[in-house]
């Protein structure tokens, strides 16, 4: 009785608030679209005393994968509990730019 009491003051405050499945979908879609904009990594310049690009790019790849997870839930869509038979690791290696992060 309290589960169902709690969800449906939830429910009415969300009402209230114009807080829907759709406006959520839309909103994890912004927060996925923005978390992926590659930036710019800086790094010093002690000749220049200023952060310069390093030639590299930085996006925020947790906040990406959270929404992305949180939208499959969503839509009900589940990963497999272990990889299918036959299926082998992928190993992707990025060649260029500088060694290491942040340096």
């Amino acid at each position: 009785e309290v589960i169902a009491y709690r969800r449906e003051i939830g429910k009415e405050l969300y009402d209230a608030l114009g807080i829907t499945a759709e406006s959520l979908a839309l909103e994890l879609e912004e927060i996925k679209r923005r978390c992926m904009e590659a930036q710019p990594h800086l790094s010093w310049d002690p000749d220049k005393k200023a952060y310069l690009p390093d030639g590299t790019w930085i996006f925020n790849a947790k906040g990406a994968i959270a929404a992305i997870k949180t939208q499959a839930e969503m839509m009900g869509v589940t990963a497999p509990s272990k990889a299918p038979q036959g299926v082998q690791e992928l190993r992707v290696e990025i060649v260029g730019g500088k060694q290491g992060y942040g340096e």
